[in-house]
């Protein structure tokens, strides 16, 4: 009868390639998958900061955005009272106006 041994031998080194393959395989996607963990993870801060920066540089502008406002309330109040001021002028040159043509019809002409 032929010795088993080496038929023992045989499927236990198959088997044991098999592990340890199987083994480095999913060893080798841990670590590709971990890196992509870290870069992930490395843009999702990059970009929190960006955000942060962008939202800061928002909340400035709205600062500057309300002392314009308030310039811009000031200006147009000024507006209002010049504007009265021109309407009353102006009523004021037609009354005088009224008032010359009146005199200037009692004058006679040459």
């Amino acid at each position: 009868m032929p010795s088993l041994r080496p038929l023992i031998w045989i499927p236990l080194l198959v088997f044991a390639v098999a592990a340890v393959g199987g083994l480095t395989f999913a060893a080798v996607q841990a670590f590709g998958a971990w890196r992509a963990f870290r870069g992930f993870r490395r843009q999702v801060v990059d970009g929190l900061g960006e955000t942060t920066r962008k939202v800061a540089k928002i909340e400035d502008q709205l600062g500057h955005a309300k002392e314009t406002v308030e310039r811009l309330e000031q200006a147009r109040s000024r507006l209002r009272k010049s504007l009265a001021t021109a309407a009353l002028l102006s009523s004021a040159a037609g009354e005088a106006a009224s008032l010359f043509g009146r005199v200037r019809s009692v004058v006679p002409r040459k």
